[in-house]
């Protein structure tokens, strides 16, 4: 069975603006491939940095309407970037999977957290829309739950 529906999409008004991830629990390590963040609402990861910019890349540069996000328990898959979600990462897949399903908007920016590494961007998936003073909306993003 598979699930398909669109995400609003937002990008900051100046490259670099993000707004606070908030208090979260997480899974983190530094030296894992994704770390995940559980906030009020929403979900984050943080990827390493052999995955970031490709996947940034693909979900922000890239402004097209027809562009589509593919997910599963074991993989995540947007334009050529293919994200292998390991066994140890399945709990944060599925807070993902359910936050997606739940039936309410669903909005997708970046974010920042002083507590991470200057520069660390978490892509947010958050059931609040942004804040509009830093973020304009862009083309929604397609998400097919496969």
């Amino acid at each position: 069975m598979s699930n398909e529906r669109n995400l609003n999409r937002y990008t900051g008004y100046l490259s670099g603006w993000c707004q606070a991830f908030g208090g979260h629990d997480k899974e983190y390590n530094k030296q894992e491939t994704i770390n995940w963040l559980f906030g009020e609402n929403q979900v984050g990861l943080i990827l390493a940095d052999e995955f970031r910019q490709e996947f940034y890349e693909e979900l922000w540069s890239n402004q097209q309407t027809n562009l589509m996000l593919m997910m599963a328990h074991s993989s995540v898959q947007i334009g050529g970037v293919v994200l292998t979600i390991e066994e140890k990462y399945t709990l944060g897949m599925s807070r993902l999977l359910d936050l997606i399903q739940s039936g309410e908007p669903i909005h997708l920016y970046l974010t920042y957290h002083l507590l991470y590494p200057p520069g660390t961007r978490i892509v947010t998936f958050s059931r609040k829309r942004p804040l509009g003073l830093i973020y304009k909306e862009v083309a929604p993003l397609k998400v097919l739950i496969l």
